[in-house]
């Protein structure tokens, strides 16, 4: 006996969503998104480093970003330095933020009243009134982070330390490095650094960076 309709699979065949078999981002593309979201990040370190310099918002420069490996990192970062294991994004990936240690000890010296200098020569370790002055500074740049990345609050501290050995690899594969140039009112210069995995720019920034260049808020993701 013929049946009277046509049979049809027991089940519909997977259809995949073309967010998750679209290919990765050329390294190209995801250190331009880098770039774009840059002038959005200085302008919220600027508002976000004010209260530690009397209220006087400094002018702080993106430098272009660039790549390197894991290998070169210590070549782009001051000798000395605080450096900063944040974790960000939806799956907490790693970013590495580094701040130049003569700035955190001048700053130091204006919070106790001083005219804002540092000791010369620099001490081989830094005292407990810097160490609270860089978690200020962390917290601060961790604000300024999560709302020029759109992040929603998925930023988190990870660990602190003067060199890179004493943190986790941040990667073992290619990084995003960006410099920031912090001008203080009175003229002094100092340096802010944030390096991250470049596969890592496509779902921390992909989405703020278009919505910047196009001057509309993002979408959310598919």
């Amino acid at each position: 006996m013929k049946p009277e309709r046509a049979l049809v699979a027991a089940r519909m065949l997977a259809q995949h969503c073309a967010e998750l078999v679209r290919p990765a981002p050329p390294a190209a593309e995801l250190i331009a998104r880098l770039d774009t979201a840059g002038a959005t990040l200085a302008a919220a370190l600027a508002a976000a480093l004010s209260p530690l310099l009397s209220f006087e918002a400094p002018k702080v420069e993106p430098q272009p970003a660039s790549e390197c490996g894991a290998g070169a990192l210590p070549e782009l970062i001051a000798s000395q330095v605080s450096l900063s294991l944040l974790r960000a994004g939806k799956d907490q990936g790693p970013l590495l933020v580094a701040v130049d240690g003569e700035a955190v000890l001048r700053l130091v010296d204006r919070a106790f009243g001083g005219k804002g200098t540092a000791p010369n020569p620099l001490p081989a370790t830094f005292p407990l009134s810097a160490e609270l002055m860089i978690a200020r500074l962390e917290a601060l740049i961790m604000a300024a982070v999560d709302q020029a990345w759109l992040l929603g609050g998925s930023i988190s501290f990870a660990g602190r330390s003067t060199a890179l050995v004493g943190l986790a690899p941040i990667t073992p594969g290619s990084l995003a490095v960006q410099h920031f140039v912090v001008t203080e009112g009175g003229g002094a210069r100092w340096s802010i650094t944030l390096a991250l995995p470049q596969m890592a720019i496509a779902e921390l920034i992909g989405q703020s960076a278009r919505g910047l260049a196009s001057g509309q808020q993002p979408r959310a993701e598919a």
